[in-house]
C-alpha cells in the first residue's frame, strides 16, 4: 500500500489516497474540500477510486465527496449510519467551510467489516466520541490506522460538537485503539502522523487505564 496525503481546505483536513501498487484502483479517505486538488492528484497517479470512505460526517471531511462522486460514479461512498445526519450539516459547525450539497452514501459501515480493494484491506472500527458514528480504519498488514478525528498526535478529537461525547471518546481510544500493537502508525484527520505506543505513553488527554487527566 502506498499512502498519499493531500491536506485540504482552510482547516487542512488530511485526505488519504491509498494506492495498491500495480493496480489503477484506489481508496479515498475523507476528501473534505478542494475537489480539484484531489482530482488532479488522482490523474497524476493514474488512479480511479473504488471506495470513498468517510471517518465521520463533519463538513471538513466530506466537502469534496459530491464532486468526486460525479467524476467517479462507480466509487462506493461509505459512512457509519449514525453519522448520516451530519452529511447535510451547514457551515454552522465549521464556519470556514462553505455549505455543501448533501452527500448520499451508497452503503453504511458495520463494526469489524473488512473493506478489500486489490491487495489492500481495511478493518472498520466504530469509535464514537468525536461524533456518534466516527470510525477508524485499520490496515493490519501495513500496521497503520486512519483515525479521523478520534485520535491525534498528543491530543484527541473535540467533543463539543452536536453528538460528541467525551466519555465515549475515552472508551473508544482506551478499549479499541490502545489495544492495537504499539508500533501501529496513526494517520489522523489533521496534522502529522504518530503511533499508538507514543500516544499511550504521552497523550495527556487519555490514560491507558483511566480517564482524562
Amino acid at each position: 500500500m502506498e499512502i498519499h496525503i493531500v491536506p485540504l481546505g482552510e482547516l487542512q483536513a488530511n485526505c488519504y489516497i491509498l494506492q495498491d501498487p500495480g493496480s489503477a484502483s484506489a481508496i479515498l479517505i475523507d476528501p473534505g474540500d478542494e475537489p480539484d486538488l484531489v482530482l488532479d492528484k488522482l490523474k497524476e497517479l493514474e488512479l480511479s477510486p473504488r471506495f470513498i470512505l468517510l471517518t465521520h460526517g463533519h463538513p471538513d471531511h466530506v466537502g469534496a465527496v459530491v464532486a468526486l462522486k460525479r467524476a467517479y460514479p462507480d466509487a462506493e461512498v461509505r459512512i457509519h449510519q449514525l453519522d448520516q445526519a451530519h452529511l447535510g450539516m451547514s457551515a454552522t459547525l465549521h464556519r470556514r467551510i462553505a455549505p455543501r450539497e448533501e452527500t448520499i452514501p451508497d452503503t453504511f459501515f458495520t463494526e469489524g467489516e473488512r473493506i478489500v480493494c486489490g491487495n489492500m484491506a481495511l478493518q472498520v472500527m466504530h469509535t464514537p466520541g468525536h461524533s456518534p458514528g466516527s470510525i477508524c480504519l485499520y490496515a493490519e498488514k501495513e500496521s497503520c490506522l486512519f483515525s479521523g478525528d478520534t485520535l491525534f498526535r498528543s491530543t484527541v478529537g473535540r467533543t463539543d460538537f452536536p453528538g460528541g461525547n467525551q466519555q465515549h471518546l475515552e472508551v473508544s481510544i482506551r478499549n479499541k485503539l490502545y489495544h492495537l500493537p504499539p508500533e501501529t502508525v496513526v494517520y489522523p484527520g489533521h496534522s502529522s502522523a504518530t503511533d499508538i505506543g507514543r500516544e499511550m505513553q504521552g497523550n495527556r488527554y487519555i490514560k491507558a487505564s483511566g480517564g482524562v487527566q
